[in-house]
């Protein structure tokens, strides 16, 4: 590795370390809000999501039925 680029990878390197240390623009009580609605958003759309595939699971299991009722009878 040449000396430019250690020197480059060095100068690289500071500046994450030097961004890592800056002061974030969002306070932390909106950083928390963000992360709860975000949060609430992904809980939310699961929810639905098992509804759903119960729903589905539920009216097959009911057709199933009303069929095996049907042709049981004759």
């Amino acid at each position: 590795m040449s000396d430019s680029d250690k020197k480059k990878l060095e100068s690289h390197i500071s500046n994450l370390f030097k961004y890592n240390k800056q002061m974030s623009v969002k306070t932390s009580r909106s950083r928390f809000k963000a992360i709860i609605s975000r949060s609430l958003h992904e809980l939310a759309l699961r929810d639905i999501i098992l509804f759903f595939g119960s729903l589905v699971t539920t009216m097959f299991m009911l057709l199933n039925g009303i069929i095996k009722l049907l042709t049981s009878s004759r």
